[in-house]
């Protein structure tokens, strides 16, 4: 994936909800709705130098989810998948309220952190989930550990998107442009021009909602490096990988196309994909009743193997 369509990603997913106790009080929401996250616990490890933030719940098999751009979010899937399985979201260094990297980190060093941190858990084998940008860390996870990893699914995953799949206009773009050369990291600046997503499913998503989660994209996308060459490295390495993967995308997807599926296929032959019917970028609460019926299966299915 380019740098710009990176760039795309980091600063589109303005999409799903946080949800420790610290992400909730830094955002005034409408008393009247009941957020997710609940059943979960917060912790902290220390991994390679770094305070690794995560959540847990439930019991049984495990299964580890790794967020998008934001950072550590919660869901209703997380919520209900945690009453069948041990749930735990790790949020990677620099990322949502994480401490801010001192200098920039590629996604496949941020993987191998949050590897280990996975082993300092105590998790030996686990499916992983990869939230949009967080696709590309589960995936450099599994290519690295394919011995460790029982399954992948991958959520809106933006891993292998190409410029025919994006679905930003060129007025959006020049919004984005616009945003970081105005340099909106700055707490105070007001929301620019670029639209806040609206669906019936996420009512607590306020225009102050969505303004925080858009600041916390911005600021991992500081730190967020590319290399080609490491590009090159995951996509031929995938290709071969014989972890069994899933791949889900929403037919109302703020910013890519399902035409992604062609390229998912390209990269993973045997990768599973998925359209979801009037899911958006966040499917975890936008679908939750096809992403966990999809989890609940594949995973159980691979159990059996």
């Amino acid at each position: 994936m380019s740098r710009r369509y990176a760039l795309f990603a980091v600063l589109g997913f303005a999409l799903t909800l946080c949800g420790a106790a610290r992400a909730q009080q830094a955002l005034t929401l409408h008393k009247t709705w009941t957020l997710p996250g609940a059943p979960f616990r917060e912790g902290y490890i220390f991994v390679d130098g770094f305070h690794i933030r995560y959540v847990e719940a439930g019991k049984g098999p495990a299964i580890i989810s790794l967020p998008g751009s934001a950072g550590l979010e919660m869901s209703i899937a997380k919520d209900e998948l945690s009453k069948r399985f041990h749930v735990i979201e790790l949020e990677p260094p620099g990322w949502g309220y994480s401490l801010e990297l001192t200098r920039s980190m590629t996604q496949k060093e941020l993987a191998g952190i949050l590897a280990d941190a996975i082993q300092q858990l105590g998790i030996p084998r686990y499916t992983l989930i990869g939230t949009s940008l967080g696709g590309t860390n589960a995936l450099w996870i599994a290519v690295e550990h394919p011995d460790r990893v029982q399954a992948l699914v991958f959520e809106s995953a933006v891993t292998f998107m190409r410029p025919e799949d994006a679905a930003q206009t060129p007025d959006e773009t020049q919004q984005i442009q616009k945003a970081l050369t105005e340099g909106w990291l700055d707490q105070t600046k007001a929301l620019p021009g670029l639209p806040m997503p609206t669906n019936g499913a996420k009512p607590w998503q306020t225009n102050e909602y969505y303004a925080e989660l858009m600041r916390r994209r911005f600021r991992t996308s500081k730190h967020l490096a590319t290399d080609p060459a490491e590009t090159k490295e995951l996509s031929d390495r995938a290709h071969d990988l014989k972890v069994p993967a899933v791949a889900m995308v929403g037919t109302e997807d703020e910013i890519m196309h399902t035409s992604v599926g062609d390229s998912w296929k390209a990269h993973m032959p045997d990768v599973q994909f998925i359209v979801v019917p009037g899911g958006t970028q966040d499917l975890q609460n936008t679908a939750p009743d096809v992403f966990i019926a999809t989890v609940t299966k594949f995973v159980r299915a691979e159990m059996k193997r």
